[in-house]
Order: C-alpha cells, then structure tokens, then sequence
C-alpha cells in the first residue's frame, strides 16, 4: 500500500511539473488588404501592401506564459499611420495588443460576467524576430485555455475615422457600418478563424499515463 501510496505522489508532482501546454493558430489568406475609399465609394483588394497582409495570429500558454503573436507577408511597419492588433479571448481571460511605431499597448485580463478585470500588462515585448512577426508575452491570469478566439488585424489609417482613405486585413469578415464592411471578403472557414488545438498538450498525456499506471498498480495489489 505504501508503494502505491509514494507511486501516485510520484505521478501528481510529475503532472504539476508538467504544466499546460496550449498551442492555437488562424491562418489568413495572402493578397487579400482591403483598399477602401469612402468619396467616391470604392472597394478592392489588393497586394500592394503586404506589410499590412496578416498571414498568421498565433496563440501559445506554455506553463504560466503566454505568447501571443502576429505575422505578416512582408515586414513589421513602424509608421504612426500604422496599426498592428491580435487577441485572445475565452470566458474567462483576454489577452491582447496594439503596436504602432515601435509602441506595444497590451493588456491581460480575467473575465468576470462578460467583464473586464485588468491584471497587468504583457511582461515581454514587443519583439520582432523574424521581421515579419510581432509577439508578446503574458503572465497567465485565468485557465490558459483552448476554448477562446483569435482574431487579428494591420490597418492603415484604419479604422478611418476624419480619413477619405484607409487599408486594412482583418482575420475575419466584419461589419462596421451600411456600406462600410471590412474584411477578406470570404468566410470565416475559408479564413481558419476558428482556432483548433495543435497536438495534445503534455498534461493531457501525463494524465491518461497517470491513470494507467495507478490501474496497473491497483490490480497488481489484488493479486498479492
């Protein structure tokens, strides 16, 4: 009994060592910057900007770290023209980013009904290795889920606010007004912006080894 006993705290310490281990992405497609005039009213997409073309927003909580991130087809701009933004938000937390000329805005945050709760700001950041991808970095605040979503965007002059004139790429189709849609103009499954887990994280393993092990031990104790 004993050796079971010391097995199981084995089993529990090597769970908690283990952490969590979340890993979420959205891919957007490429060429697709929306080019928007108000006066006279016009609309295209084009591929002339691709350092506002967002390729990829990723999602990482890796212990008690979180790592949030966005990357686009060309470099990461500094302009105050220009705005750089990626979010993570579940029932129970939101991370997210602004950055515009080399200024990182960040938050963290516990939801509590649908509300805010500042925590604190990001801990790491901003850094941009490679060229093309901006991140930041998080002190956990809630569960570090995989139930949220990501959502990212580069705009220039957006939202236009007082401007004629602006450019953006969001990760999804949205509405901000009679003639004044923004997006890719294709669906939100076309885009990946429903976020899907990657590989299972290793406390998931951990867990099922746990309780394979302990069933082991157990029937090994009803034969002695």
């Amino acid at each position: 009994m004993k050796k079971i006993f010391r097995s199981l705290c084995g089993l529990i310490l090597l769970m908690l060592l283990c952490g969590t281990v979340v890993a979420l992405e959205i891919n957007d497609n490429q060429d697709d910057v929306e080019h928007y005039i108000k006066e006279p009213s016009s609309r295209e997409y084009v591929s002339s900007k691709p350092n506002l073309d967002v390729t990829k927003v990723f999602y990482d909580v890796d212990g008690g770290v979180v790592t949030l991130s966005l990357t686009v087809k060309g470099v990461i701009e500094d302009d105050n023209s220009i705005t750089y933004y990626a979010e993570y938000e579940s029932s129970d937390e939101l991370y997210q980013f602004t950055y515009t000329n080399g200024n990182l805005n960040s938050q963290a945050s516990e939801m509590v009904n649908g509300e805010k709760n500042l925590i604190g700001q990001a801990t790491g950041g901003p850094t941009i290795d490679p060229a093309n991808t901006i991140k930041a970095t998080f002190n956990v605040v809630a569960s570090g889920g995989s139930d949220g979503k990501l959502y990212g965007y580069a705009g220039e002059d957006f939202p236009g606010i007082g401007v004629n004139e602006y450019w953006v790429d969001n990760t999804e189709e949205i509405d901000d007004g009679p003639g004044n849609g923004t997006g890719d103009g294709t669906s939100n499954e076309d885009e990946g912006t429903s976020p899907t887990p990657s590989t299972p994280g290793f406390e998931l393993i951990t867990i099922i080894a746990a309780c394979g092990i302990t069933f082991i031990l157990l029937r090994k104790k009803q034969y002695l």
